[in-house]
């Protein structure tokens, strides 16, 4: 037999393999809505978005006021479900000016909510900062838990976010959240972090659960300065963080999980103007980063794919604009385990945009480049 006939023979069945396991163009999904159109307050930014499984709904909240750091900045949380992504009337989960539990002085505003869902006790829970006094170096965490999918809320508990080496000796001021968290298991998730305090650190902290709570146990730090707003994500390589930073480039940590250590954060292929990220991996084990891909604007939101987890290509624009005080930021993503994604997003700071696709539509964007 023909060697030549033989080895075109198995590559053009490697290659059908592999067009076998994406999913039928003509099921391609991937549609548009508001979970706060614009117009309904003067600005809305970082919004962060959980699955309700039990109840086959999502759960976004987001913050809005008059600006950022604005006295008039409250929470507010929609829903919607799954398969009709229909947002309903938003309420508002922390309001502006409340004082939290053990503090004196009443929050002068509020920022950066952040979702997790448990699944086994189904109870939510929902991160955010407060700021006293100052500015954002002056912000501390709080959370707050739901056992009925986000209808109403319990009274706010401090996360404390200490880490060793901190330069910060009063505590907690200066620690803030922004991307979800990660769980490592039933009993055990990460919380990513950072601090606005005096250097800008990235770091982790874990939440075991007790007596169907989790609470905090320990941090640690990613070794490096200047980084903010990391984003976890695990695959069968390893679990990474992904951060914004100041030297024009996202920058990157690998964590070592029986050492419960972070190696030293560097720089990937993609630039970032000091802006929010975030990351998920694929069933394939592909990473996906959104982000804005750009030196020094918001202008575009765009979807970048890995394999490697370190060199990254972008596959789609989901936003663009020519406009110079146009943002499109704080990307929020995550996957049902159906296959299907969520994104939402800043929209032009008055806004928060929701995206649905599917792996049939990533596959697409993938294939496109490769």
């Amino acid at each position: 037999m023909n060697l030549k006939f033989v080895f075109l023979s198995i590559a053009f069945l490697c290659a059908c393999a592999t067009l076998n396991n994406r999913t039928p163009s003509s099921d391609i999904i991937y549609n548009s809505d508001f979970i706060q159109a614009e117009g309904i307050a003067p600005q809305a930014h970082s919004a962060t978005l959980a699955v309700l499984t039990p109840i086959h709904k999502l759960l976004a909240c987001w913050y809005s006021g008059s600006r950022e750091m604005g006295p008039d900045v409250q929470i507010y949380c929609s829903t919607a479900d799954l398969n009709d992504t229909k947002w309903s009337t938003p309420t508002v989960a922390v309001k502006a000016q409340e004082k939290q539990t053990g503090d004196i002085l009443k929050s002068k505003s509020l920022g950066n909510p952040v979702l997790f869902f448990d699944e086994d006790s189904k109870v939510t829970y929902l991160f955010f900062g407060t700021v006293t006094v100052g500015g954002w170096r002056g912000v501390r965490p709080f959370y707050r838990t739901s056992t009925d999918y986000g209808a109403t809320w319990s009274a706010s508990i401090k996360v404390d976010g200490s880490f060793p080496g901190d330069s910060d000796t009063l505590g907690r001021i200066g620690k803030f959240v922004r991307a979800k968290p990660l769980a490592l298991s039933k009993q055990e998730f990460l919380l990513p972090m950072y601090s606005e305090w005096d250097e800008k650190r990235s770091f982790t902290c874990s939440f075991k659960k007790s007596d169907e709570l989790y609470k905090e146990t320990q941090c640690e730090v990613m070794p490096g300065k200047g980084s903010l707003q990391p984003s976890l994500v695990q695959t069968q390589n390893g679990l990474y963080a992904y951060t914004r930073s100041k030297t024009g480039y996202v920058q990157y940590s690998k964590y070592n999980l029986e050492k419960k250590e972070w190696s030293e954060l560097s720089d990937l292929n993609v630039l970032n103007p000091d802006s929010s990220i975030d990351t998920l991996a694929t069933s394939r084990e592909e990473i996906l980063l959104v982000g804005n891909l750009a030196s020094n604007n918001r202008r575009s939101l765009d979807l970048m794919f890995s394999k490697d987890g370190k060199k990254f290509e972008r596959i789609f624009t989901f936003e663009k604009s020519d406009d110079e005080l146009v943002e499109f930021s704080y990307p929020a993503f995550i996957k049902t385990t159906d296959g299907h994604y969520h994104l939402a997003y800043t929209y032009k700071r008055v806004g928060i945009k929701h995206l649905h696709f599917n792996e049939a539509w990533l596959d697409q964007q993938i294939e496109k480049v490769q």
